[in-house]
């Protein structure tokens, strides 16, 4: 009797031991968390360097400034998942990689989409009252405003219809630009030699124009522009070239209407600008 008290009192001591043990570890975790806390406050292993790699358009600082980077921020607790994706935001980004560089330094490579045009909002219908110039990309993203120093080396696209002001960053959502853009792009990698020798694109009320370098043709597209359209067009000066071309002085143009189905021609004098 006095044998089984002893054991049952061993075992009420030993469930005591054990809830007393419980307790002290959860204590201990919850001052380890706490502590935790307080550490991270303190910031460890905190981002010293940062260095961002392919970026032409975007500043540092505006990244910097997007991936909410500050003195506190920790490479350690640095989410890079969530950085890509709100990077990825930016329309002028086509890819992102981040690279943790322990013990101090963020490595941020970016990917840009590619200038490919430039382009102009007209007002009072003329080229010398337009305010900025821009890069655009193929998909019609605005890149960044640009200067006067390259603007032969890219086909030019001037708009002159009531539309919003470009604003960098933007995709542009006039439906004639969208067209220019994406049959554009198709005609590169087919004709290259005829992409080359468009000067520019005009867009007004009344639709689309097309201009060449050398200044010979001027086209009217009508408010459509298809790959079949460009095709039509190079087919046609290559026949008026190689059949008329005597016939065409240095003072004369030919203007081409291509708004219908049946392509029209007629000469005209003085080669004015669009």
């Amino acid at each position: 009797m006095i044998e089984e008290y002893r054991k049952n009192e061993v075992r009420s001591k030993k469930i005591i031991r054990i809830i007393l043990a419980s307790c002290i570890v959860i204590l201990v975790l919850l001052l380890l968390l706490k502590l935790l806390s307080g550490i991270r406050k303190a910031v460890i292993l905190p981002i010293k360097k940062v260095q961002i790699y392919g970026n032409t358009y975007i500043q540092n600082n505006e990244i910097v400034k997007i991936i909410d980077l500050d003195t506190g921020s920790s490479i350690l607790f640095f989410n890079r998942k969530r950085a890509k994706l709100s990077l990825l935001q930016d329309k002028r980004i086509s890819g992102i990689e981040i690279v943790k560089e322990y013990p101090d330094t963020l490595r941020i490579y970016i990917a840009e989409k590619e200038k490919k045009f430039l382009i102009k909002n007209l007002i009072n219908n003329s080229l010398m009252d337009a305010e900025h110039t821009y890069w655009l990309s193929s998909e019609g993203v605005i890149l960044k405003e640009t200067t006067g120093r390259d603007l032969e080396m890219f086909p030019f696209i001037t708009i002159n219809v009531n539309n919003d002001d470009i604003r960098i960053g933007d995709l542009i959502d006039n439906f004639m630009v969208v067209g220019i853009l994406s049959s554009i792009k198709e005609i590169e990698n087919v004709y290259p030699e005829f992409y080359k020798r468009i000067h520019s694109f005009s867009v007004n009320e009344r639709g689309i124009y097309v201009r060449f370098k050398d200044n010979n043709y001027r086209v009217y597209l009508g408010n459509t522009i298809t790959r079949e359209k460009c095709e039509k067009l190079r087919a046609l000066i290559l026949v008026l070239e190689n059949l008329y071309a005597d016939m065409i002085s240095d003072n004369e143009i030919l203007e081409i209407d291509l708004s219908f189905s049946n392509a029209a021609v007629r000469k005209r004098e003085f080669k004015n600008d669009l």
